[in-house]
């Protein structure tokens, strides 16, 4: 199962790419991460992600939280 779906997230990576760069631009890109600075911004968007997905995360629960409250001082 997990072949599979590793297999369809490709295929979908290889067509979204595909219907949104020219070849000559994906030549340019593959050439960009294939350089140290290219290498480097690969481990950091991993680890922005991590970090924006749990800022996030924090910022909705914290609006949850207030607006929790604040119903509850409305019915109390």
């Amino acid at each position: 199962m997990k072949q599979i779906s590793e297999k369809l997230i490709k295929e979908e990576l290889f067509q979204t790419f595909d219907n949104n760069f020219s070849e000559s631009e994906l030549d340019t890109i593959i050439a960009f991460y294939e350089t140290q600075a290219g290498q480097k911004t690969l481990k950091i968007n991993a680890v922005l992600k991590e970090i924006l997905t749990s800022a996030l995360i924090n910022k909705h629960l914290l609006d949850l939280k207030t607006k929790m409250i604040q119903r509850y001082n409305e019915i109390k």
